[in-house]
């Protein structure tokens, strides 16, 4: 059977409709930003998340170097002994619901108070626990001061 010259402008028409849709979605480009979004979110979520963690280390450290100072103060003028500037220390931090580790000694002429918090305690989202599980560690010695 051979083709009829409607049959051939038919098949003329469809390559065409075909060759035209495959144009129109070559240039259509409204899904091109979701992927865009689908690629960089987690980059900047990961980089926002480390941000975060950092900033709660490093204030972290912070209080924890005023703590350790006071209490190394308090312990070298002779107001608490190891026990109590122990104790002292622990409450302190506890209003920031760590609880540290914290170790003093004494002596006759020095006083000395260190402390350690898990930085896994500190961070919220724990994006820095990939790279290292270590702690926070303040220590401070002090000459004793005479009474």
């Amino acid at each position: 059977m051979r083709p009829t010259i409607t049959d051939i402008k038919s098949n003329f028409q469809m390559k065409r409709d075909l060759w035209n849709r495959r144009r129109k979605m070559s240039s259509d480009e409204r899904g091109s930003v979701t992927i865009e979004f689908v690629l960089w979110v987690p980059v900047f979520v990961f980089i926002l998340a480390l941000t975060i963690d950092s900033s709660m280390i490093f204030v972290t450290q912070s209080n924890m170097w005023s703590v350790t100072r006071d209490t190394t103060r308090h312990m070298s003028t002779g107001l608490y002994t190891d026990g109590e500037a122990e104790v002292y220390a622990s409450r302190l931090v506890e209003k920031w619901g760590q609880t540290p580790s914290i170790s003093t000694t004494s002596d006759s002429q020095f006083v000395s108070v260190s402390m350690s918090i898990p930085i896994s305690e500190v961070v919220p989202f724990n994006v820095i626990g990939a790279f290292t599980n270590g702690s926070i560690v303040t220590q401070l010695t002090q000459r004793v001061e005479p009474r």
